[in-house]
């Protein structure tokens, strides 16, 4: 913490991705500032992009302004407003040092049932609710929402280059699947707080339901542009591992593979996995998995 170069003011410091030159860049969560430290660890240069459209006022700016959310190999930087706050949400495209490139347009955000302002404590979450999935591919942008199985790519002017798609009926969530869900939120309050978890089973209860279950979890890119979609698993469904659906560059499927149960995913390689496990103490450590594809 500080207010020297190389020092961050309390914000919560949430990734980082490389450029080129071996530099990294330091990504903080909602702060649209860039952070670049040199090969040897030391600070180089922080800046605003352009039309970042900053406003340090609060929870009142944060839907208001453009945050970095990935650094592509080639540079480029993309930035999105918050999507809890933000329905739709609009996402924009910058050079490695700032100058603005373009909009990528607006899209939807968490499904949410807010209650006016910009405050997220305003914005109660639908069970089961979409929300905005990103991911950099290549030199497209994946941009859209796991409501159902598709994946819109887009170029860095805006454009739609391509849709990938899987032939998945949408399913409905049942009183089951409910009911799981509330016992997974009810597992994290003491059994004896009989008070606490009955109020927290009735707000539960009394949220809305989104209209289908989400159609994925989420999607990742590994070294060789190829997209592991990773599936969704229902309340009460859950079975060991995480199951990925691998897409070639070009979109078309190769075949699935599954990741280790309570491996936390950082980084897919070209025949490795690198992933972070928490042991029953609560100690970390970080695993490297080979794999053939």
């Amino acid at each position: 913490r500080g207010e020297g170069p190389g020092e961050f003011s309390g914000g919560q410091l949430w990734g980082l991705e490389r450029l080129r030159g071996d530099s990294i860049v330091v990504l903080e969560y909602f702060v649209p500032e860039v952070t670049v430290f040199g090969p040897d660890g030391g600070f180089v240069r922080r800046f605003l992009p352009e039309e970042s459209r900053f406003l340090a006022d609060g929870y009142g700016s944060r839907s208001r302004h453009f945050w970095v959310l990935d650094v592509s190999p080639d540079g480029w930087i993309l930035g999105g407003q918050d999507d809890v706050t933000s329905d739709p949400v609009e996402f924009v495209v910058w050079d490695a040092d700032g100058t603005f490139r373009g909009s990528l347009g607006a899209h939807p955000g968490r499904e949410a049932i807010r209650q006016g302002g910009d405050d997220p404590r305003n914005a109660s979450p639908v069970t089961f609710y979409r929300s905005a999935r990103r991911a950099i591919w290549g030199d497209q942008i994946l941009i859209g929402t796991n409501h159902r199985y598709e994946l819109r790519a887009f170029g860095l002017d805006g454009s739609l280059a391509r849709i990938v798609r899987l032939d998945r009926a949408p399913r409905v969530p049942t009183a089951a699947h409910i009911e799981a869900m509330i016992e997974d939120e009810l597992s994290r309050i003491p059994v004896d707080e009989t008070r606490r978890r009955a109020e927290r089973r009735q707000a539960l209860l009394d949220r809305p339901v989104a209209e289908h279950l989400p159609a994925f979890n989420y999607y990742r890119v590994d070294a060789l542009d190829h997209l592991w979609v990773f599936e969704y698993e229902a309340p009460g469904e859950e079975v060991p591992g995480w199951l990925a659906t691998v897409f070639d560059p070009e979109g078309r499927v190769l075949g699935y593979l599954e990741v280790p149960e309570g491996l936390s995913l950082m980084e897919i390689g070209e025949d490795y996995i690198l992933g972070r496990v928490r042991d029953e103490l609560g100690v970390e450590t970080v695993q490297l998995l080979p794999f053939e594809r």
